[in-house]
């Protein structure tokens, strides 16, 4: 499953501070929510995740759908979305408030 995965510059994680490498699988122990798993989300839960480098990744494994995202229990980064700027996170930012 192909979703999508925001990241602070370099390709890091903004939450666990684990920094990603493109292509390279990573496990994880346990699929929960907030608690385990390679999290990610869909087209249409992007506005809750929003970050600097915006990132196809690919899903496989176990899959849990929530709400506002969707956990895996592995993943890889598939490819960077160039289009998503610092200009365009801004300007996206601002239309939400």
């Amino acid at each position: 499953m192909i979703a999508y995965k925001f990241l602070a510059e370099g390709q890091v994680a903004p939450f666990t501070g684990f920094r990603w490498q493109t292509g390279e699988w990573v496990e994880a122990a346990s699929v929960r929510q907030c608690g385990g798993g390679v999290h990610a989300c869909r087209a249409h839960q992007l506005p809750y995740w929003l970050g600097p480098e915006l990132w196809d990744i690919e899903l496989d494994g176990d899959i849990v759908e929530h709400e506002r995202k969707v956990v895996a229990s592995r993943g890889r980064l598939v490819r960077r979305r160039e289009e998503w700027t610092p200009s365009l996170l801004d300007a996206f930012a601002a239309d939400l408030l």
